[in-house]
C-alpha cells in the first residue's frame, strides 16, 4: 500500500506489540472468555476473538487519519481501509491466492468472484450508463451452449465467438452475422431479404475490373477484364464481343423475333411463314462457303459464282437470263453456255456430243446459219419466203 507502511504512530505500534505478547502469554481460559468487558471507551491493542463472534454489532466504523492501521497481507483475509499518506481512498478486500469471494442472499449464491472470472448469478441491469470494453486477442470457440462477447483488437470491432471457427462480426453484418466479406457463410446460405446494390458493384476479383454492375434504372452490364462484354435493358441485350458456343451441346437461340445486327437497319426477323433478310439501299446479301462468296443477293442483281444444280426441278418465270463469257467451251451435254468470238458474245447448247451455236438461229431452231450452208436433209415446217435479189454486176 504506497505511503501508508511508513506512516505510522509509534504508541500505535508499540500497543500492537504490547497487545499480542499479552495475548501469547495469558492462560487460554481467560482468552476465550464468553464475555469480554472493555475498562476503557477505546482499545489500545487488538481484540482477538479467538474464533469467536462479535453479535448484537452496530456498526463498524474504520480510522482513515494518517497511519492507521497495517496493510493486510497477501495471506491473509481481512477488510482494511486505505489510504495514500494522509489520505483515504477505500476499502480493501483481501483473501489468500486461488480463494473465493461469495455473496449470498439466503442460501442462493448470487456473485463469485474467483481467481479467472466474476460470476453473476442474475440478471444484470446498467442504468442509464454503459458497458466499456477494451480491444483484447480473438478469444478461443466456445462449447454449443457457450458465448463470448469482445472487442476484436484486430479490426476494434464487436464480435461473438461462438463454437464455429469464425466469429460473428456484430458492427458489419446486421442481425444476420455476415461480415463485409462473407467469408463466414456456410453452405447453404439464405438471404431473406431483396439485396439491394445501390449502383455497386458485385465483383469476381481482387481488383473488381469483373463484375456485374448496374449503371441506371432497368440496366444491367457484365464487364469482363474492365470492358463491358454485355449490356442489357428492358429493350435489348448488347453483346460488345462475340457469342461463341460450346461445341458438343445442343445450342439454340430460342424466342427471337427479330436480330438486329450494328447497323439498325440490318435485320432477321421471324415471320409466320418464315424467315425475313433486311438489308438498306445498296447493301448485300451474301453467302460465303469456305471464304469464298457463292452467291450474292444484290439491289439489282442475283450474281452466282460457281454451278446452279437444280437436280429435277425448273426454274421458271424468268424474264432474262444473262451468260457471262465462258472461256473454255463445254463438253457436257445439256449445257448452255456463252463465250466471246471476235468480241461478240455467242450461246453455245451442247447436245447429243454436239455444240450447237444458237447465236444465227431463224424462225426455227435447227440451228441453220443464214447462208443455209450447213444443212443436209432438211423438212421445211413453215413458210419460205423468198426475196428478190440485186443482179451481181
Amino acid at each position: 500500500m504506497t505511503g501508508k507502511a511508513d506512516i505510522r504512530k509509534w504508541d500505535k505500534r508499540r500497543n500492537k506489540e504490547i497487545s499480542r505478547s499479552v495475548r501469547d502469554s495469558k492462560p487460554k481460559e481467560l482468552l476465550s472468555s464468553n464475555t469480554i468487558v472493555p475498562t476503557y471507551s477505546h482499545q489500545i491493542s487488538d481484540l482477538n476473538m479467538n474464533t469467536f463472534d462479535i453479535i448484537n454489532l452496530d456498526r463498524i466504523v474504520f480510522a482513515t487519519e494518517e497511519g492507521a492501521g497495517d496493510t493486510i497481507a497477501i495471506t491473509e483475509t481481512g477488510i482494511e481501509a486505505i489510504a495514500t499518506g494522509a489520505a483515504s481512498y477505500g476499502m480493501k478486500l483481501q483473501i489468500p491466492v486461488n480463494q473465493v469471494f461469495q455473496f449470498y442472499m439466503g442460501s442462493v449464491e448470487k456473485i463469485n468472484i474467483n481467481t479467472s472470472s466474476i460470476i453473476l448469478n442474475g440478471v444484470t441491469k446498467i442504468n442509464d450508463n454503459y458497458l466499456e470494453m477494451d480491444a483484447i486477442t480473438a478469444p478461443a470457440v466456445t462449447s454449443a451452449s457457450v458465448r463470448r462477447l469482445y472487442v476484436d483488437s484486430a479490426d476494434n470491432h464487436l464480435k461473438i465467438r461462438t463454437d464455429a471457427s469464425t466469429p460473428i462480426d456484430l458492427e458489419v453484418g446486421g442481425s444476420s452475422g455476415a461480415n463485409v466479406t462473407l467469408s463466414n457463410l456456410t453452405d447453404p446460405t439464405a438471404i431473406n431479404e431483396d439485396l439491394n446494390m445501390l449502383n455497386n458493384l458485385i465483383t469476381f476479383d481482387t481488383d473488381k475490373d469483373t463484375n456485374i454492375y448496374s449503371s441506371g434504372d432497368d440496366n444491367l452490364q457484365v464487364t469482363v477484364g474492365g470492358n463491358t462484354k454485355l449490356q442489357m435493358s428492358n429493350t435489348q441485350i448488347l453483346f460488345a464481343a462475340d457469342v461463341t458456343f460450346f461445341s458438343g451441346y445442343s445450342n439454340l437461340i430460342l424466342g427471337a423475333n427479330t436480330i438486329t445486327f450494328t447497323s439498325s437497319t440490318q435485320q432477321i426477323t421471324s415471320l409466320a411463314d418464315g424467315l425475313k433478310y433486311i438489308v438498306p439501299a445498296g447493301d448485300s446479301h451474301e453467302f460465303t462457303v469456305a471464304g469464298d462468296n457463292q452467291l450474292t443477293i444484290g439491289e439489282t442483281a442475283i450474281t452466282m459464282t460457281d454451278n446452279l444444280v437444280m437436280s429435277d426441278n425448273d426454274i421458271s418465270g424468268i424474264k432474262f437470263l444473262t451468260l457471262n463469257n465462258y472461256a473454255t467451251s463445254s463438253s457436257v451435254d445439256g449445257t448452255i453456255y456463252a463465250a466471246d468470238v471476235s468480241g461478240v458474245r455467242h450461246v453455245y447448247v451442247r447436245t447429243a456430243g454436239t455444240t450447237k451455236d444458237l447465236t444465227d438461229i431463224g424462225t426455227a431452231s435447227g440451228g441453220a446459219t443464214t447462208a443455209l450452208d450447213n444443212l443436209t436433209t432438211t423438212n421445211v415446217i413453215n413458210h419460205l419466203y423468198l426475196h428478190p435479189l440485186i443482179p451481181k454486176v
